[in-house]
Formats: structure tokens, C-alpha cells, sequence
């Protein structure tokens, strides 16, 4: 947010980093949600139903944000600086749930060795875009530029392809 002429690629656009950066989307969709050891069959209906569960969050994450905004109190988050330590206090049962992008999660959970069928989605939290996030300095000019161009590479067969072989389009 403070270095001027800087461009990020496939950032999640939130209301707050709205206010400070511009964005070009949708590159792709991110679903985030709360992932749990089957073992424990938690059933959740909403945020306020993870209340007596110690919950795992990455710091600052877009994910972290969402179960925020939805209502979860920051203070009972159990917060960590990279999301493999998640991981690691949620196979170690330091951890009831965590909140993350899950396909990533289950395939890290598979990097450390543990087996993701253990582990199950228990509730859905938000949908959020990707894209190209540029600094507020970035002369809004350029910024329409890029996304005259990506709204033209999404229309492309090339795309659609891509996007249905590895995004899930």
C-alpha cells in the first residue's frame, strides 16, 4: 500500500483492501471455509456455532478477514504466521478447525504427510475474487487498461480451457 507503481497478481479483493488498492478482476474465484477432522464430527449451521471450538487462523489472510466480518470475536482466533502451522496444530489436535481456501489446505495436509480424506469441510464461509491488485499510485488509466484486457483474455476459448483444467472454471 505504500510502494508506489507495485502490482500484485491473483490477490483476493475485499471490501477493506478495496479502499487502499486498485483491482483488476475476476482472474478466479476463491471459496473459503472452516475444515475439520472428520473424527470430530462437528456440524456447523453458522460463525456463531464455532464459538466453543479453538479455531486456527493464518494472520491477516483473506480468511481470517471473512470469519471477521462474519461475526467470529479476533481474540478467540488462535493465530499463526503460515498456514503450514495450521496444519500442524490441526493433525496434533491443538486446533478443532481452521479457516483457509481448502483445496490448498488439503493439499498441503498431503505435503506433511497426513491424509486429507481425514478432514472435511464444515462450513462455508465466503466467496471472494482474485486479480490484480495494484497500488493506489497506479494512474487509474493503466489500471482500466488491464482490465479491458482480462475481461478480453476471459472471453478467449484458450481461457475457458485453462480456467475449466486448473482453476475449476
Amino acid at each position: 500500500e505504500e510502494r508506489p507503481n507495485v502490482v500484485l497478481f491473483n490477490a483476493v479483493r475485499s471490501e477493506d483492501r478495496s479502499k487502499l488498492f486498485q483491482f483488476v478482476t475476476p482472474t478466479t474465484k476463491i471459496l473459503l471455509m472452516v475444515v475439520a477432522p472428520k473424527s470430530k464430527a462437528i456440524r456447523l449451521e453458522s460463525v456463531s456455532d464455532m464459538l466453543g471450538h479453538r479455531v486456527g487462523s493464518l494472520r491477516s489472510d483473506i480468511s481470517e478477514e471473512a470469519l471477521i466480518r462474519a461475526g467470529f470475536p479476533e481474540e478467540k482466533l488462535q493465530r499463526v504466521a503460515t498456514m503450514p502451522m495450521n496444519a500442524m496444530k490441526l493433525i496434533h489436535d491443538r486446533i478443532d478447525m481452521v479457516v483457509c481456501e481448502p483445496q490448498s489446505f488439503f493439499d498441503m495436509l498431503g505435503e506433511l504427510g497426513e491424509d486429507p480424506d481425514l478432514y472435511e469441510v464444515v462450513l462455508e464461509l465466503d466467496a471472494g475474487e482474485c486479480g490484480f491488485m495494484f497500488s493506489s499510485q497506479v494512474p487509474p488509466e493503466l489500471v482500466a487498461r488491464f482490465q479491458h484486457a482480462l475481461d478480453q483474455v476471459r472471453q478467449s476459448q484458450e481461457f475457458l480451457l485453462l480456467g475449466k483444467k486448473y482453476l475449476g472454471l
